[in-house]
C-alpha cells in the first residue's frame, strides 16, 4: 500500500511523539549513564535525609507519677524563636519516657519540653549512651537544707553546683499561678529571722535577717523585678503557699545574674519545702543555678507534696561572698499547685490537647504541624531512570492522635500530588506495621477498583500489614493540561495548582507506635497500573503483593534474602524521602546536576552536607530546579 507524503509524515510525527511520551516504558531504550551511575556509594547508605534517634527522658523522682502522666515535648530548638515541634510523648508510671522519634539528619540538638522544666540538649557524648540520647532530670535535683548548704559554703567541691552544663530552662505550665506578687512589682516585704521561722500564707515575700540589705525592688528599661547584691551574705526570699498531701508544685523563676563577677562560692538554690501542721518540714527539694550569664534564663523546681503537708515554703536561698560584684535578679516566679484533669486519662488538662475526651490525649506531626514533606519517585524500575525524581512527586503531612499510653488512635494523612514527570499512570499508597483488623476504618483515597481490591474497612485486602491505596492513577489527582510531557516538571508548561487530599484512619484500638511504625511509614509507587510492580524507599520492604520475581532483574540489584530493595548495583535508588517541601529538579535534569551537594552527601554516607536539599547559598542550581513563578 502507498502512503502519500503527508500521510507518512503524520505517521512520522505520531511515532515520535509515542517514543518521546513512553520515556519510561522498560522496553524502551535505557537512558544514557548519568553521572550518579559512577559514584562510589557505601552498600549501608539508603539515601535518608532523616535518622531515627532513641531517647530516654527521665522526669524527677520528686513526682508520684501513679495517678500523674506528664507529657514531654520535643522541638528543633526554642519555641520562642521559631522551634517547630517534632515530637510528643508520654512518661510512664516511673515519670520515664522511652521511644523513637525521626528527625533530620543534620540536626544537632533538641530542646524539650515539660512539667519539670526545659532543656537545650546537645547530641553530645555527655548526654548520649550506647547511641540513646539521655537526659536525666535529677541530675539537677537536690534533697538537703539550706542549713546543710550553706555549711559547705567553704569546701573546695563544686559539683554541688556544678553537676550539669545542660541549659536548663523554665517550665511550660504558667497556667493557674498560685504564688502572689510574682513579678516583685509591689513594693510590700516583710522580714523573719531564718527561713524556717513561722510566717502565713498571705501572698506576701518574706526576706531573712540577713537580705534586707541586700535585696530590694529594683526597675530597668520599665521592668519591675527583685535584685540581691553586695558580698559577705546568705539568705532567704521566701513565701508560704498552701498545699495538701498529693499536689503536684511547680516553681520556676526568670533568673539573671552578673556574670562577669562570676564566683563558684556564689550561687542561689529554688526550694519547695513542704511543712505540717506544726510548721516542720517534711521533705526539702531543690534545684541550683549554676549559669554564669548575663542574659535571663529559668529555674524549675517540680514536686508531689508528702503526706502529713499543709504547706510549701517558696524559697530562693542564695550565697554571696568574696565579691562586691554578686548580683542576682530574679523575676517572674510561677508557682503552680494540683493538676486539673477533666477526662480521667492522667494527663493535666494543660498539657491534654483533648481535655475531654479520655481516649485522645495529644497529637503528633511529622514533619511537623505547619510544614509538608516529599516523596519523589523514579518510575522506570527495574530499569534505571534518568535521576530528576519528579516522575512522582508527593508532598505529604502526618497527624497522629495518641492516647496517654502514647498509643496510635488516628492518623490524618494529607497529600499533595505536586507533580507527574512521566506518562505512566502511577498509583500511591503505604504500609504501616499494624494488622488491617486493627483498622476500623479509612477514607479520603481516590480509587476506582481498576486494579485495587479494598476489605470493608478499605485497607488493601490480600495483605498481612494494613496497606492504604492513597489513589491508583496520579492523572486523577493532578490533571494534564497538555503543552509538555507530565504535569510540573516542564518551565513555562501550563502549571496545575495541587489538589490536597486526605486520608483518615480510625484504628480499631490503640495500637503502640513501635508496632505501627514513624510517618511517613512505607510509601511506595504502584508503577502504570501493574499492582505487583512497586517502588518503596531504599531497603524499605516491598508488600506481600509486589512481584517477587522483577527483583534483580534489569538495574534492580535487590537481594531479598539480605533485606536488601530497591538499589542498583552502585546502590543508586528510585525513591528519595525529604523532610521538607523539595525543590524538585526540572524534567531530564539529574538531581546532582540541580544540587551541587549531592554527591558530596551520597558519597559520605550522608555525612557531609546533610542539609543539601535546603536552600543555602552555593547549594542550587536554580536553572535546573522546577519553577512556576
Amino acid at each position: 500500500m502507498k502512503l502519500n507524503l503527508s500521510k507518512l509524515l503524520f505517521l512520522i510525527l505520531i511515532t515520535a511523539l509515542s517514543v518521546s511520551c513512553q520515556k519510561n516504558n522498560e522496553d524502551s531504550i535505557i537512558p544514557e549513564e548519568s553521572t550518579l551511575d559512577n559514584l562510589v556509594i557505601s552498600d549501608n547508605f539508603n539515601f535518608e535525609t532523616t535518622k531515627n534517634i532513641s531517647i530516654s527522658i527521665q522526669l524527677p523522682s520528686t513526682v508520684d507519677y501513679s495517678l500523674i502522666k506528664n507529657r514531654i515535648d520535643f522541638f528543633t530548638f526554642t519555641p520562642s524563636e521559631g522551634g517547630v515541634k517534632l515530637y510528643s510523648g508520654i512518661a510512664n508510671k516511673d515519670g520515664l519516657l522511652q521511644g523513637e522519634m525521626k528527625i533530620p539528619s543534620y540536626l544537632d540538638s533538641l530542646y524539650i519540653t515539660s512539667f519539670a522544666g526545659d532543656a537545650y540538649i546537645l547530641f553530645s557524648e555527655s548526654v548520649q549512651k550506647d547511641g540513646i540520647i539521655q537526659f536525666d532530670y535529677n541530675e539537677l535535683y537536690g534533697e538537703e537544707s539550706p542549713q546543710e548548704l550553706t555549711n559547705k559554703k567553704n569546701t573546695s567541691d563544686q559539683t554541688v553546683a556544678f553537676y550539669n552544663s545542660i541549659d536548663y530552662l523554665k517550665a511550660s505550665n504558667t497556667n493557674n499561678n498560685i504564688i502572689g506578687n510574682p513579678g516583685f512589682e509591689i513594693n510590700d516585704f516583710g522580714t523573719m529571722p531564718s527561713w524556717s521561722s513561722n510566717i502565713e500564707a498571705d501572698g506576701k515575700w518574706y526576706f531573712t535577717d540577713q537580705v534586707p540589705g541586700h535585696a530590694a525592688q529594683h526597675t530597668e528599661g520599665g521592668n519591675t523585678f527583685l535584685r540581691i547584691a553586695g558580698s559577705s551574705y546568705y539568705g532567704g526570699v521566701e513565701q508560704l503557699v498552701d498545699a495538701q498531701p498529693g499536689d503536684l508544685i511547680t516553681f520556676s523563676s526568670d533568673i539573671r545574674r552578673d556574670g562577669n563577677y562570676f564566683y563558684y562560692n556564689n550561687r542561689l538554690y529554688l526550694y519547695l519545702i513542704p511543712i505540717n501542721a506544726n510548721g516542720q518540714p517534711i521533705h526539702y527539694y531543690s534545684i541550683c543555678d549554676n549559669s554564669n550569664s548575663n542574659n535571663w534564663h529559668t529555674k524549675t523546681i517540680s514536686a508531689s507534696m508528702p503526706q502529713g503537708t499543709v504547706g510549701v515554703r517558696v524559697l530562693f536561698w542564695t550565697w554571696g561572698y568574696y565579691s562586691n560584684h554578686n548580683r542576682i535578679d530574679l523575676d517572674n516566679v510561677v508557682v503552680t499547685g494540683p493538676i486539673v484533669d477533666a477526662d480521667g486519662d492522667g494527663v493535666n488538662d494543660d498539657e491534654d490537647e483533648y481535655p475531654n475526651d479520655s481516649e485522645r490525649a495529644f497529637n503528633v506531626y511529622y514533619p511537623n504541624e505547619d510544614d509538608f514533606g516529599t516523596i519523589g519517585f523514579e518510575d522506570n524500575w527495574p530499569g534505571k531512570g534518568d535521576y530528576d525524581f519528579n516522575d512522582l512527586v508527593v508532598g505529604y503531612n502526618f497527624k497522629q492522635v495518641l492516647n496517654s499510653q502514647n498509643e496510635l488512635v488516628s492518623v490524618t494523612a494529607k497529600y499533595d500530588v505536586r507533580a507527574i514527570g512521566a506518562s505512566f499512570e502511577n498509583g500511591f499508597g503505604f504500609q504501616l506495621g499494624c494488622a488491617p483488623d486493627d483498622i476500623t476504618s479509612v477514607t479520603g483515597i481516590n480509587t476506582a477498583n481498576e486494579y485495587v481490591n479494598l476489605n470493608a474497612n478499605n485497607t488493601e485486602s490480600g495483605q498481612s500489614k494494613a496497606t492504604i491505596i492513597a489513589f491508583e492513577n496520579a492523572f486523577d489527582i493532578l490533571t494534564h493540561p497538555g503543552g509538555a510531557l507530565g504535569v510540573n516538571t516542564t518551565v513555562g508548561a501550563p502549571f496545575v495548582e495541587p489538589e490536597r487530599m486526605t486520608v483518615e484512619i480510625t484504628m480499631a484500638t490503640p495500637v503502640s507506635t513501635s508496632i505501627t511504625g514513624m510517618a511517613p511509614y512505607n510509601p511506595f509507587l504502584i508503577v502504570n497500573g501493574e499492582r505487583g510492580r512497586e517502588i518503596h524507599l531504599p531497603n524499605q520492604e516491598p508488600t506481600d503483593l509486589a512481584d517477587n520475581l522483577l527483583f534483580g532483574t534489569q538495574n534492580d540489584n535487590s537481594i531479598p534474602a539480605d533485606g536488601r530493595y530497591y538499589k542498583t548495583e552502585n546502590n543508586l535508588p528510585w525513591c528519595i524521602d525529604i523532610p521538607v517541601e523539595f525543590a524538585y529538579p526540572v524534567e531530564k535534569v539529574s538531581i546532582n546536576e540541580a544540587y551541587n551537594h549531592f554527591v558530596e552527601w551520597a558519597e559520605s554516607s550522608g555525612n557531609e552536607y546533610e542539609d543539601w536539599y535546603l536552600d543555602e547559598t552555593g547549594y542550587r542550581v536554580n536553572n535546573n530546579i522546577y519553577s512556576h513563578d
